[in-house]
């Protein structure tokens, strides 16, 4: 995770994390910024939002569906946006790592 973290800070690129409030650790890097929704609303399923896609990550069966749609990545855009705003800035507990 190192080389990933470095890279991200190499070339100017942030990521907004979305999480559980009762998350056990999160990584303790410059460009990984969190915020904590509760645990009974929150949703199992990643989704990565960048430029005019979409990437939605099914864990069982392991699958990622990606769409390349400018609409809809503006939507989730602001979808996203408004549950940062909600989201909580420190989580119940969590150990911060590197």
């Amino acid at each position: 995770m190192d080389w990933y973290f470095k890279e991200e800070k190499k070339v100017g690129f942030t990521e907004r994390i979305l999480t559980r409030d009762d998350v056990k650790f999160v990584y303790e890097y410059e460009t990984a910024i969190y915020r904590y929704l509760p645990a009974d609303s929150f949703n199992p399923t990643p989704t990565y939002v960048y430029g005019d896609n979409i990437a939605i990550l099914i864990w069982e069966p392991f699958s990622v569906i990606r769409i390349k749609n400018a609409a809809l990545a503006d939507s989730y855009n602001k979808y996203c946006e408004i549950l940062w705003r909600q989201a909580k800035k420190k989580p119940k507990s969590a150990i911060h790592t590197k």
